[in-house]
């Protein structure tokens, strides 16, 4: 029964956001916010990249006047994160979306990722397997040296069973992961 309620709960969830938030938008708003939605957090920057809306900063303000569900985690530069109910619910809807490929968003986004981390994490959901091994390779070293040896291993499971086994940069990975259990 817990399952069902929470399933039951999650929908309602989805359905509100749907039909008395993201729909009631403004269509430039709503592409906006489908977009940057693929992001933890977003700053200015990074929303005029993913999007190439002239208009970042100005509707990161509207975003904010009008309470979407975002809090500004920025200490030096604005940063919005997106509550996770509300992200969830735009990314459904990317997915439907006609004209917007979330694959191409995707990377757009890895490409003004600042941390490894999550820009590993990005390239993995493009699936564009190549560049999140070179990506973790580069990073595995100093990570590995720092102690984030979970880590490391983490986003190296995280490709499939094919890829990992195929790409050289993640053997290489694979290998400093079991020197540094040594």
């Amino acid at each position: 029964a817990g399952a069902f309620a929470a399933t039951h709960l999650d929908r309602q969830v989805f359905e509100f956001f749907a039909s008395e938030v993201i729909d009631t938008l403004p269509h430039k708003l709503r592409r906006f916010l489908l977009q940057i939605s693929l992001l933890p957090q977003v700053t200015a920057a990074q929303a005029h990249a993913i999007t190439q809306e002239p208009d970042a900063a100005a509707l990161l303000d509207e975003i904010e006047r009008r309470a979407l569900f975002a809090v500004d985690v920025g200490t030096e530069e604005r940063t919005l994160r997106l509550h996770d109910l509300f992200k969830q619910a735009l990314q459904r809807r990317l997915a439907t979306e006609p004209g917007l490929d979330s694959q191409e968003l995707l990377q757009r986004a890895a490409r003004v990722e600042a941390n490894p981390v999550r820009r590993i994490e990005l390239l993995l959901r493009a699936q564009v397997w190549k560049p999140a091994s070179a990506t973790l390779a580069a990073f595995a070293p100093d990570a590995l040296l720092t102690g984030a040896a979970d880590e490391v291993e983490r986003l190296l499971r995280a490709f499939p069973p094919s890829q990992q086994e195929a790409l050289p940069a993640l053997l290489f990975v694979d290998g400093l992961v079991a020197l540094s259990r040594l």
